[in-house]
């Protein structure tokens, strides 16, 4: 859309676009250009995630940046209008207003709608015009939407009950955005409100994109953590120790190596029925952060590094995740958590994309286990977990892949003991 301004200039709007069939909203991630500045046609000027990518979006024309209505970490309807581009000339020919029909006002439809389909009466037909149903589609407007809207309507839904809704949702969510905290008004339950951090809402909006999309499933397996502990005690007598290994990273090495020969775990979807196959292991750690917040470091090409190289990337990666940075990347396919330090031995880690799988090291605890002589003795274990999409791992092939960290922890031990 775009409105004439002063001097042959013309205002743009600049929208979050539909980049794939389906998606209905994205998360704002930065900025690229800031007000003032001109931009080229074509050229990107802001990045957005989606739960298939995160991608660079490009100037709807040329001109110069005139402000951005949005703010980063945003979740956004997609169609949402986020900024105005001031254009030396109209990039479309502004579209002939219908005529104006008594519409209810936009605090009608900023009401939580139901979500649940409503019966579709011949009445809902004939109320929404073909002009502004496919103006809803291009918005991601989901129907049931749409036909409720049209029941509130009193006269034919026009695209610009379209606009007033979707501004009635970006309205609520900058209120709440922006109110530090409120305080309740029943003195009876009393009670503060106040917005989550951005990088939990970034890790909201990643699982549920996960819930949306993935069909997760689990598989739990011991590992024999007694291979790691005697790998870390020979490496602490052999290496400086400014390249010790933790025990949690030894165990992430295993894992690295283990996908070099189980290509579906360095893979990820790129739509239904598309398998995207990448050359390395792309692996992400959770890290904790002080008030219960989490961010993800990544280890990049984690498959190709020599051992001490992959120690110093993931040492590094990690540190930059305790100091804010969110490292969480599109071609992420595997992301290690562990839980040991609180002493928990089990967990089913949720699956978040863009990772197909989610492997959980529990804390170690001490197996029985049979000896030569008839003996009951005992070693040190624990426990592997992991959540898979089984849209593209079958449970054999996570088994086989637990099997082989087994094996790559044992074949550790002998390496750096024999």
């Amino acid at each position: 859309m775009t409105a004439q301004g002063a001097q042959g200039m013309s205002v743009v709007e600049i929208r979050i676009p539909q980049m794939g069939e389906g998606l209905q909203e994205a998360r704002l991630l930065r900025f690229l250009k800031q007000p003032g500045e001109r931009v080229g046609k074509d050229e990107p000027i802001f990045e957005i995630e989606t739960d298939k990518a995160i991608l660079e979006i490009e100037a709807p024309a040329e001109g110069v940046l005139e402000a951005w209505l949005a703010n980063e970490e945003d979740i956004l309807p997609i169609g949402a209008v986020i900024g105005r581009l001031r254009a030396a000339q109209t990039a479309a020919a502004p579209e002939t207003p219908a005529p104006e029909l008594p519409s209810r006002s936009a605090a009608s439809v900023s009401a939580p709608l139901t979500t649940t389909p409503p019966t579709r009466p011949v009445m809902g037909n004939q109320r929404i015009p073909p002009r502004t149903r496919a103006y809803a589609r291009e918005q991601g407007v989901p129907e049931e939407i749409l036909y409720r809207l049209a029941e509130q309507s009193d006269g034919k839904l026009l695209p610009e009950a379209i606009d007033r809704y979707l501004q009635a949702l970006r309205d609520s969510a900058s209120a709440w955005t922006q109110t530090p905290k409120r305080e309740a008004a029943d003195a009876k339950f009393p009670y503060t409100e106040e917005p989550l951090p951005a990088a939990q809402r970034a890790l909201i909006y990643r699982m549920q994109r996960g819930v949306q999309t993935a069909v997760p499933a689990t598989l739990e397996m011991t590992l024999e953590w007694g291979a790691i502990e005697e790998a870390r005690e020979r490496l602490r007598e052999t290496l400086p120790e400014d390249r010790q290994p933790t025990r949690f990273l030894l165990f992430a090495w295993c894992v690295a190596q283990a996908a070099k020969s189980h290509p579906r775990f360095r893979s990820t979807l790129a739509g239904d029925g598309v398998l995207r196959r990448y050359e390395n292991l792309h692996l992400g750690i959770a890290v904790a952060r002080p008030q219960d917040a989490l961010t993800i470091a990544c280890v990049h090409r984690a498959d190709a590094l020599t051992f001490e190289a992959f120690i110093a990337e993931a040492k590094s990666a990690i540190q930059r995740a305790r100091a804010g940075e969110d490292q969480a990347h599109e071609a992420m396919q595997i992301s290690l958590t562990s839980l040991a330090q609180t002493g928990a031995r089990r967990g089913v880690p949720a699956l978040v994309p863009p990772a197909v799988a989610t492997l959980f090291i529990g804390a170690p605890y001490p197996e029985a286990c049979p000896l030569p002589d008839g003996a009951v003795g005992f070693r040190t274990t624990a426990n592997m977990t992991m959540t898979f999409d089984h849209r593209l791992i079958n449970g054999f092939g996570a088994a086989s892949f637990l099997q082989e960290v087994q094996q790559r922890a044992l074949a550790l031990r002998r390496e750096w003991t024999d």
